[in-house]
Parts: C-alpha cells; structure tokens; sequence
C-alpha cells in the first residue's frame, strides 16, 4: 500500500513538473536568441534554452533544416534577419522528425516544398502521438497545430536540388521515430534527434526522449555508409548545436566507434 501511495505521489509530482515547464514553453516559445553564422551563407539560432534551428541560402532562396517549437515562426525570423532574407524566400523546407519542436514553425511557410520522413506524417498531422513518454508529454502541453500538408514526403535516400549548384542529401535513419531522416548540406550534417551534441562529443538522444535507442544506434551506425564519400566539416544537432569546424567527421566517426560500430 505505501510502494502505490509513493508510485501515486511520484506520478503527480512529474506530471506537475512535466504541466508547469510546458506552459512556461507555450508562453515563451516566440523568442529566440539573435542569429549567428555557422558558415558563410548559412545560420543557427537557439529558443527555449536548448532548441536550435538552421537556415541557409542556395542560390536566390533560403532553405531551412527544423523550424522550432513556435507555430507562429518567431525563431526563423531570427535566422532570415542574419541572412539578409525574408519569409517569402524560404523555398525548402527540410523536417528532420515529426516532433512539435522540429515541425511547428513549418506552418508559417504554405509555399515553400516541405520534405519530412513519410513515416512521420502521422505525427505532424496530429494523427499518431509520439512513442516516448516525455515527448507525448510535451507534445500534449504544448497543443501545436498540425501540419495540413507534406509536399514531399521522403521514403529513401533522395538527392535534392536546392538551387545555386547546391543540392541536399537525405538519408533515412528510423529510431529516435519511424520516419526520421539525416540532411547533409554544404559539409553540414543535420542529423535531428538521433544524437546530440553535448560537452564536445556526440552522445546518444536520452532515454526518456529515445523509446527505441536500439534501433537508434543501428541508425548512427550505417549513417556514414548511407550518405557516400562525402567529407563532413560540422554536425549540427537540434539539441547541442554544433560541433566545431573542421571536426564533424572526426567526431563522429568517435560516437559511432562507442557505439560498438
């Protein structure tokens, strides 16, 4: 009977943590700190503490890798003002998973092409809720739209062209949720929730946020193989940001010889 009244009193305390941070993100989820330059052409930005999202030109056009928690786009004005660009010349928009923090700001850009996972379109038309509980948590708080269309749902490592000679790789890497998919772009590896970048080294997503971490590390594993004889110079992680220039591949060759690969 204590071992319930105790398993009671834990539930309620967590749910009370898990409502309270999620209504103080519903309140502050439009700010974003100010853009700064990952490279010539190309941006990052970071709101509510720990979630970074990315923007870069090709061409005459802005493409976008995420787009943040805000529905209302507030973070990737932050990325346009640092590229001298507006939201009518955000072309592509590259979703890396079906999670409200990745796809939300994506409402605000009806024109644009809009490439996520096919199997993550459950999860951003509010059809399906995420497997890992702290993530259908948040997901419940924070109430996000969902996103009425997918222009171009992706199925298979695809070659994209963005404009101005530049085109983008997307490989799948299903684990962190089924549909999840790794851009690389200008020597940029964007590879969403399958890891994070945390005291100068890429570590795997934590559990409580990871329901399937096993078929996750088999992603990270066969992800170099995927994406060919590219050279990687950053890794530019949703959570962490990115790791310095020049030693992206270096760094992740070392997580995945930790995970055993």
């Amino acid at each position: 009977m204590r071992k319930l009244k105790f398993l009671v009193f834990f539930v309620v305390i967590v749910g009370a943590l898990i409502g309270g941070a999620g209504i103080g993100m519903r309140y502050s989820r439009d700010k974003a700190a100010p853009a700064i330059e990952v490279k010539p052409n190309m941006a990052i930005t970071k709101h509510l503490g720990s979630i970074f999202l990315y923007a870069a030109k090709a061409g005459d056009h802005v493409i976008l890798f995420d787009t943040g928690a805000d529905p209302a786009g507030h973070p990737i004005d932050s990325l346009l003002t640092a590229l001298k660009a507006k939201r009518s010349d955000v072309s592509d928009v590259f979703i890396t998973h079906g999670h409200f923090d990745h796809y939300a700001g994506a409402l605000q850009f009806p024109d644009a092409k809009i490439y996520l996972g096919a199997g993550d379109i459950g999860l951003v038309t509010g059809q399906e809720a995420p497997d890992a509980i702290l993530a259908k948590a948040m997901t419940m708080v924070m109430a996000t739209p969902p996103l009425p269309r997918v222009t171009n749902p992706l199925k298979e490592k695809t070659t994209i062209d963005v404009g101005g000679g530049q085109t983008v790789i997307a490989v799948p890497v299903p684990g962190h949720t089924r549909g999840s998919f790794a851009y690389f772009y200008d020597g940029v590896l964007f590879p969403g929730d399958i890891m994070v970048f945390k005291e100068g080294r890429l570590e795997p997503t934590p559990k409580a946020f990871d329901a399937h971490p096993a078929e996750n590390r088999e992603a990270i594993r066969g992800l170099k193989k995927q994406l060919g004889d590219v050279t990687i110079d950053r890794v530019c992680t949703p959570h962490g940001g990115c790791t310095p220039k020049g030693l992206g591949g270096n760094l992740l060759d070392d997580f995945i010889q930790r995970l055993g690969g």
